[in-house]
């Protein structure tokens, strides 16, 4: 059995909600844990890669990591009209700034700033089981390795 550590959040999952989550909890001081399951935080890519420039706002990213020009940018190119198809009948069409990101770089910019905020991430780490009560939630995980990992704290989010 594993050692039980104590921790103030469980975070199951590395992706944009996540580690988000895990930058706005450790900037106000709360100790937590990310667990995702890759070796890689953003890859393999799970989901399209666009979205809205006035969204990609809430991230709080710096200008020169938006502008195309910039090499180690996190958008690949930008979008101002989509189609979207809904069937064989139906078509949408919206005039939206989108931006098309470079979706394993901004999840890796997004782990970066969690871990400078002083969250811990563990990558191959898979979670096996979760015990709710009503003052803590326990997380069991194993590593890509076969050791056993357990955590306590009084949230989770996943």
């Amino acid at each position: 059995m594993a050692d039980l550590q104590s921790t103030e959040c469980i975070i199951v999952g590395g992706g944009p909600a996540g580690l988000s989550a895990a930058t706005a909890l450790a900037k106000a001081g709360l100790r937590c844990v990310v667990l995702e399951e890759h070796p890689t935080i953003g890859l393999p890519v799970a989901c399209a890669e666009g979205i809205s420039i006035e969204k990609l706002k809430y991230f709080d990213i710096p200008t020169d990591l938006i502008t195309l020009t910039n090499k180690t940018a996190l958008v690949e190119r930008r979008v101002a009209l989509q189609r979207f198809f809904f069937g064989t009948t139906g078509v949408a069409i919206s005039r939206i700034d989108t931006a098309i990101l470079d979706r394993a770089r901004f999840e890796q910019f997004l782990a970066k700033r969690a871990k400078d905020a002083g969250a811990q991430i563990l990558t191959s780490t898979t979670v096996t089981n979760m015990r709710v009560s009503d003052t803590h939630v326990t997380v069991d995980a194993k590593t890509a390795q076969g050791k056993s990992l357990s955590f306590i704290a009084p949230v989770a989010i996943g």
